[in-house]
């Protein structure tokens, strides 16, 4: 087998696994709820469709909620911002969160999306957790940015350029 191992053209990895950690049952998502979470991975990518887009990886990290805390913190959600002008509200919220108005890309080019990607990485928002099904279990989706579904007043009129929404996020 020619290529195999990392030879293969879109192979990127070549993490060893432990099984003895994987449940056959597969993962159970984190309790529907409001969290803190931290960015921990973003990568600038093309989407299925060819459209650039971030892969989004946040780590959960507070909740109020006993249950939450319990339950959901330490586990993982993702995300997907996608560079065209019908998903981009997708960034904008979160960059409207985390107080990032002012980085936001302002094209599809590549430099521009990496450098609003890799600012992202460590920062802190909040976030609500919701449950959609998906092959029939339920798997958590971030509903929105924010305790509370941020609205386009609150970013003061910013755009790529401009002031900053009021933040909800730290960076670390």
């Amino acid at each position: 087998m020619a290529g195999y191992g990392g030879g293969q053209i879109g192979w990127k990895h070549s993490q060893k696994f432990d099984w003895d950690k994987v449940s056959v049952e597969g993962g159970t998502p984190p309790p529907v709820g409001i969290y803190s979470a931290k960015v921990e991975t973003a990568e600038p990518v093309l989407s299925s469709k060819g459209d650039p887009m971030i892969k989004v990886k946040l780590a959960l990290t507070g909740a109020e909620e006993p249950e939450l805390r319990e339950e959901g913190v330490g586990k993982q959600v993702y995300d997907n911002w996608t560079f065209n002008q019908g998903g981009i509200f997708r960034a904008k919220q979160f960059a409207a969160v985390a107080g990032m108005l002012d980085q936001l890309p302002g094209s599809q080019a590549f430099d521009e999306v990496k450098a609003f990607a890799d600012a992202a990485i460590g920062t802190e928002v909040e976030l609500s957790i919701i449950h959609k099904p998906y092959q029939g279990a339920p798997q958590a989706k971030i509903q929105h940015y924010g305790a509370e579904p941020p609205k386009d007043e609150d970013t003061n009129g910013a755009g790529k350029k401009g002031g900053k929404a009021a933040g909800g996020s730290q960076r670390r």
